[in-house]
């Protein structure tokens, strides 16, 4: 009892440091947001968001996640292999993407900032190869690092440059900023000082293939499941509610961020601490259903206030921003929920529910707009039958989790 007491305080203590960690890294980027409201109008952040979304896709792929391979790699050598193999794959993903671009931009008319998904793509693949390097190496603090200086000059880029002249490119230029500043803190974790042959780098790919089949995939699924609905929303509505959205996500997913570092310290305690888990299990069941209670609560407060009473306190021109915000506000509060679950599923071996939620999530968000083009509904109405899909499908896989605990636990 008192090894199971010691262990959760020690969670709780390291929980905590880590939390107040991501706090104080995402206060700036919060404030940041607040300013955007400001600074820009919501329509540049709608075709800002709308950018980020197929950039996020594109670059979900990046490398065909061949980096994973540096991991279990041995010696300096073959890690040089598999990176200039990576290089190789990324370099032709972009071109593909870019040449995408083009066609569509001479048959559809789209913008020419399309052009550059496939530059991220590229420079998220270089950042991708440095991070496997720095964990190789156990350099955590690096990419801890890395990430400060990526979102803190984002942040300052995109007030600066919005100040000055708050447009799209303003935006966007931030953005790839960021990132190349990012890749440039961990620039000595590329290891490229090694000529590979074509047969080489193929044989490299054919070796390490299950990286493209199963982690390339899942990181797809995973990205098409939080990004989908903004492309295809904004297909059928005005720039400024994508915009406003955009920005309602942006604060919400903050949460969910910083619950990656609790859930990393729950698999490494449930991994170390076997005999306790029926005791951690009983407490999560415990601490699971307080929470479920406080986000019905939430939701059912969040549908009867009136957000008219709010409106004033709301910068011109993002008129929608709060009725937006308590139509998705539910469910990122269940998602929350089933993202502290996600370990429970690692632990117990089952990988495949944590892809099957993601798969369900983007098959719900299909089917939600899918409704939504055949009925002709309002944006409002897209996001209540977008969020309400969403909530069942999260309900249905904590539910699942909640068996799965209880199982353990009798």
């Amino acid at each position: 009892m008192n090894n199971y007491s010691t262990t959760l305080s020690k969670f709780r203590n390291q929980a905590f440091r880590l939390m107040s960690a991501q706090v104080i890294c995402k206060i700036i980027p919060l404030f940041a947001n607040l300013l955007v409201l400001k600074i820009y109008l919501p329509d540049v952040f709608g075709e800002f968001g709308v950018i980020v979304a197929w950039m996020a896709l594109a670059s979900s792929i990046a490398n065909l996640s061949l980096e994973n391979a540096i991991l279990h790699s041995n010696g300096k050598k073959e890690i040089k292999k598999i990176s200039i193999s990576c290089i190789a794959v990324s370099t032709i993903l972009s071109i593909v993407q870019i040449l995408c671009a083009i066609v569509a931009i001479v048959i559809y008319n789209i913008d020419l900032s399309y052009l550059l998904v496939g530059a991220y793509t590229f420079l998220k693949s270089i950042y991708n190869l440095q991070t496997a390097v720095v964990i190789k190496f156990g350099h955590i603090q690096q990419i801890t690092w890395s990430k400060f200086v990526e979102t803190i000059s984002f942040n300052v880029l995109m007030i600066g440059f919005g100040m000055y002249d708050p447009n799209f490119w303003s935006l966007v230029s931030a953005s790839f900023l960021s990132v190349i500043l990012g890749i440039w803190v961990l620039r000595r974790y590329l290891y490229l000082r090694l000529k590979n042959g074509i047969s080489e780098i193929i044989n490299c790919i054919s070796i390490n293939k299950h990286y493209p089949i199963y982690i390339a995939s899942a990181a797809l699924i995973d990205t098409v499941a939080a990004n989908l609905h903004i492309i295809i929303l904004s297909w059928l509505y005005s720039s400024q509610l994508i915009g406003e959205l955009f920005w309602v996500q942006r604060i919400l997913n903050v949460p969910i961020y910083m619950l990656v570092s609790i859930n990393q310290l729950s698999i490494k305690m449930l991994t170390s601490e076997k005999q306790s888990i029926a005791q951690l299990y009983s407490k999560l069941i415990y601490f699971i259903r307080i929470l479920l209670l406080v986000a019905l609560l939430g939701t059912s407060f969040i549908l009867v206030v009136k957000i008219e009473d709010f409106n004033s306190l709301i910068p011109y021109g993002w008129n929608n921003l709060l009725s937006i915000l308590q139509i998705v506000l539910p469910g990122f509060l269940f998602t929350y929920i089933f993202k502290l679950l996600m370990p429970i599923f690692l632990y117990e071996y089952k990988h495949k529910m944590v892809l099957l939620y993601d798969l369900s999530i983007g098959i719900a968000s299909i089917i939600a707009l899918f409704l939504v083009v055949m009925l002709e509904a309002n944006f409002k109405s897209s996001l209540i039958c977008l969020t309400a899909l969403r909530v069942v499908c999260t309900l249905a896989f904590i539910y699942i989790a909640l068996r799965l605990l209880k199982s353990r636990v009798a």
